[in-house]
């Protein structure tokens, strides 16, 4: 029963309440407890009289609070619900058909609130519910068909039900409504009815259409041959989608599309670009109106910060159609070039047009003197036909070069005719004097094919094309040296492009102008591609890109992380294989889900949706259809128990004053037994969970072993697989925290084990690491992680635990699989821990880092190469862990091995206190080196050393 949006489970308790006016009868002739008084018994005898003594009544307000309590009751048993669900009249069970995809997930919280209706709906009945998802199963493997479930099952599913990346896939759907009738018989024997009643249906749609309209008729009509069906449709809100749209030359920037379904409803918002740090770069307000479908927006950003772009995303759009992240490929390199006249006269002439229009898409132009790009923030110079040049163009090219820019020269008249003068400057390789023509009428040979591309340059991997002809070119001289630096030749075995290292730059040379008057090649797809290829060695570039980004299409790149259906990226399941470049023009699917691949720091972006993807409403007729729910049911009950409770402990005190009882107890005995009244209504109230608050989970894009981790003090390790090895290194770094805490203000709590390809170990001071022979290869995106950890102050502490072995100088398999894992990672340069290194005295004054065992020295960073000074890594095979492991009951788990390094009863003690100083750098870096500098800080200050 129900009053609007208040309703009763049972509400046949409230005929109870007819009772009270009986009730009101038998309280109100109830005499009070009579009084208790200490009186002379003679006196008392002496004015006694004989009289008729009649009952008192019971008091008005008292008489009221008994009403009102029992009153409480009785709802309370009703069972009262705010926001009470509609009663159907359908016994049959219930089938709930739930679009789990991106196109819900903005208008997600009325859907759990709709799920906790129907669960509502089902509560105290004999009836079961099947869920129904429609979206893809992800993580593979999971299902997308659930039931029969229970109220309780259904009412947990409500609370942790999360919206996945993908589109409807109701093509699907129709296989899973198959293997619902087998179902929905097994439960009733009866052919799909249950209590002679066919199921009630009920779609929660997003709302949006498939690529396929008939496929949408199709599963319509599935679902209304089975039961009587209804839709629900979110009225209330516009459902936007963020893709990238095609670019306009006439516009600068970056053009994003934001499609919306309704036409009935108006969007309003801002679109935000961010950084890979978190910073926002850009805020660009919006407006669709009601009756347009889309809007256009720009996002100007100058090119340092566009390269540093990590995603757009749509203000307040909790979806990853709300999302759109940022390519690496889209970064954009800034190239100089020399103004010229013909640029501006005869673009068509000038090789600054054919090189513009080349990598018009991918870089921005400055054009400037020698002197101002060099000062620039340019990461590749182009000159087409430049030959002389001043000296001090001369100078302060070399210098950028040096530091690692991209000189790219084309051949021309002038360079020719300089050449037959002097030994030009910034040149691969030595020029012959003049230039060769090919197919004039006095010639000796036929315009030549380009022929290959050198294995070792970066053209490798690009296929020769068979339309390009050169037929003038300037020669280098013959030679071993211009064979190596040969990175395209001619079918003569004449160098087409050539090019050389200088410091930490290049030079490269194309023996042909940059406009078609020597060869084809500058109107080709080839061109394009080869100076593409330039644009990224630069080391002076924002970013440069993975070499196998541009080399090796078939390559496999593993998920760095994926977004969810709210839009925000997650660490990827361990099931998923990677992504070929190939791949990231189709739509997403669970084998390839929306998030980033490859490298941290070049990432493949794969999105919710494209701009070329259909994103239209879903348009049906001859369905009943209903709105949202505003907010789930309520359940009111508590509070009328709880007001129940607080008139009866207001009943007992006022029978105790009225009694007399009080005023026998002492001040302080009445104040104890207030205190408990108030303690116990306290404890109820908090024990009681709140009507108004939310059921469902925090949505919060960290794991709960993250949040737990961050909260305490941990020390970590790395699970090996070994179980020995495992368990020793869990109580050696148990014991070693309990050390700290009993000689240090550092507490940390119980280490945790890592399993590096799906924990994040980020947060964590030291990472132990116990090599054991064979370990497994790990992903380049987790060694990219590592690499991070240790720039960001993380501490590894790499343990062989084969220095006993090793002590024949024989190489170990732990040492090989160490080796083997270093050879994958950037680390710096290593040496053996020096006599003064901070190890040594950042806590205790120690010889040695002492462990189990000690034949071998141990390795660090050597220098400041990382974390001002701070090594990020200790290497050695002392078994470190191995010394500190001990038993509940304090003894030792393994013996100490006696040699130079371990003589003497305080060996295990001196490991203990190699283990605080290792912990003491991981928490405080190398302030205790800067101490010893202290004398001469305060001498510059003009202060006297103490």
């Amino acid at each position: 029963m129900s009053f609007g949006a208040l309703g009763f489970l049972t509400p046949l308790i409230l005929l109870a309440l007819l009772g009270l006016p009986l009730l009101w009868w038998l309280l109100r002739a109830t005499p009070p407890v009579p009084n208790q008084v200490q009186f002379p018994a003679f006196v008392i005898l002496r004015k006694l009289t004989q009289r008729e003594e009649t009952p008192d009544r019971t008091p008005w307000w008292l008489l009221l609070m008994r009403l009102l309590l029992a009153a409480f009751v009785i709802i309370g048993l009703a069972g009262p619900v705010l926001n009470a669900p509609d009663r159907t009249q359908n016994r049959g069970p219930l089938v709930i058909v739930l679009d789990n995809t991106h196109g819900a997930a903005n208008g997600w919280s009325a859907r759990t609130a709709q799920l906790e209706r129907l669960a509502a709906s089902i509560r105290g009945t004999q009836r079961s519910a099947f869920i129904l998802n429609t979206a893809p199963a992800f993580p593979v493997g999971t299902q997308t068909l659930l039931g029969p479930m229970s109220f309780e099952d259904l009412q947990q599913f409500a609370e942790r039900a999360e919206p996945l990346p993908f589109a409807a896939d109701r093509n699907e759907g129709l296989s899973a409504i198959e293997a619902l009738d087998e179902r929905l018989s097994a439960l009733s024997g009866s052919g799909g009815t249950v209590n002679n009643q066919q199921p009630e249906i009920v779609w929660l749609s997003d709302g949006v259409a498939s690529h396929d309209s008939g496929t949408d008729l199709a599963f319509l009509r599935a679902l209304n041959q089975r039961g009587s069906l209804v839709r629900y449709r979110d009225e209330t809100r516009p459902q936007p989608a963020l893709s990238q749209a095609p670019p306009d030359p006439a516009q600068p920037g970056k053009l994003f599309r934001i499609r919306k379904l309704s036409r009935g409803l108006g969007f309003s918002g801002s679109l935000v670009a961010q950084a890979r740090d978190g910073r926002e770069l850009a805020r660009q307000p919006l407006e669709i109106a009601a009756n347009d479908s889309e809007a256009i927006v720009p996002i100007n950003l100058p090119l340092p910060l566009q390269n540093d772009l990590a995603q757009v995303r749509l203000e307040g759009v909790r979806s990853s159609l709300g999302v759109w992240l940022a390519d690496a490929r889209d970064r954009q390199a800034l190239i100089g070039l020399l103004p010229t006249e013909r640029e501006q006269n005869a673009a068509l002439l000038s090789g600054n047009h054919y090189v513009r229009e080349a990598l018009n898409a991918y870089a921005s132009f400055q054009t400037d003197s020698i002197a101002n790009l060099v000062n620039s923030n340019v990461s590749m110079i182009v000159l087409n036909d430049v030959g002389s040049m001043r000296e001090s163009d001369r100078a302060s090219l070399a210098e950028w070069v040096e530091r690692g820019g991209v000189l790219v020269r084309f051949a021309g008249p002038s360079l020719a005719d300089a050449a037959l003068d002097e030994a030009l400057p910034f040149l691969p390789v030595q020029l012959r004097k003049g230039e060769r023509a090919f197919g004039g009428a006095l010639t000796w040979a036929t315009p030549q094919p380009l022929d290959q591309f050198s294995p070792d340059g970066p053209f490798a991997s690009l296929s020769v094309p068979g339309d390009v002809l050169v037929r003038q070119q300037v020669l280098a001289e013959p030679g071993g040296e211009t064979s190596e630096r040969t990175w395209a030749s001619l079918s003569d075995g004449t160098p087409l492009v050539t090019g050389r290292a200088e410091g930490n730059g290049l030079i490269v040379l194309f023996h042909v102008t940059a406009t078609p008057l020597w060869s084809d090649l500058p109107l080709s797809d080839t061109f394009i591609n080869m100076l593409r290829r330039l644009t990224f060695l630069s080391s002076l570039s924002p970013e440069t890109l993975d070499e196998s980004l541009t080399e090796n299409a078939t390559t496999r790149y593993s998920p760095i992380s994926v977004l969810d259906g709210f839009g925000q990226l997650r660490t990827p399941p361990s099931n998923l294989s990677g992504i070929q470049l190939s791949e990231t023009t189709q739509p997403t699917s669970p084998q390839i889900p929306p998030g980033l691949y490859g490298s941290p720091d070049t990432p493949i972006a794969m999105n919710a949706i494209t701009d070329s993807e259909p994103f239209a409403p879903l348009s049906l007729s001859g369905i009943e259809t209903r709105s949202y729910a505003a907010s789930p049911p309520q359940y009111l009950w508590v509070f009328f128990f709880t007001a129940a409770l607080l008139l009866l402990l207001a009943d007992m005190m006022a029978s105790l004053w009225l009694g007399g009882r009080l005023r026998a107890l002492r001040p302080s005995a009445g104040v104890s037994a207030m205190m408990i009244i108030a303690v116990s209504l306290v404890t109820f109230t908090a024990s009681t969970p709140s009507a108004n608050a939310q059921t469902a989970p925090l949505d919060l894009p960290i794991d709960q072993q993250t949040i737990d981790s961050t909260l305490t003090t941990k020390f970590a390790y790395v699970k090996t697989g070994d179980g020995e090895t495992d368990r020793l290194t869990a109580l050696g770094l148990a014991s070693l925290s309990q050390e700290l805490s009993r000689r240090t203000t550092v507490s940390p709590s119980a280490p945790i084990a890592i399993d590096l390809t799906a924990d994040d170990f980020s947060i964590y001071p030291i990472l132990y690491w116990p090599i054991v022979p064979g370990v497994q290869t790990l992903p380049d995106s987790v060694l990219a992680e590592i690499e991070d950890y240790m720039r960001l102050g993380g501490l590894i502490i790499f343990d062989t635990r084969d220095d006993e072995r090793a002590s024949i100088g024989q190489e170990t398999a732990e040492a090989a699989a160490l080796r083997e894992l270093l050879s994958r990672i950037d680390t710096p340069p290593l040496i053996q821990l020096p006599t003064e290194h901070v190890l040594r005295r950042s806590y205790y004054l120690l010889p040695e880092l002492r462990g189990r065992m000690g034949a071998r020295p141990v390795w660090v960073a050597a220098g400041s190469a990382f974390n001002d000074g701070v090594t990020p890594l200790i290497i050695g095979g002392r078994d470190w862990a191995g010394a500190w492991a001990r038993f509940d009951n304090g003894n030792a788990v393994r013996p100490m091995i006696a040699n130079s390094f371990n003589d003497g009863p305080r060996a295990r003690e001196m490991a203990f206190r190699s283990g605080i100083n290792m912990a003491m750098v991981a928490f405080t870096g190398n302030y205790k080196t800067d101490q010893v500098h202290a004398t001469i800080l305060l001498e510059r200050l003009g202060e006297k050393a103490p």
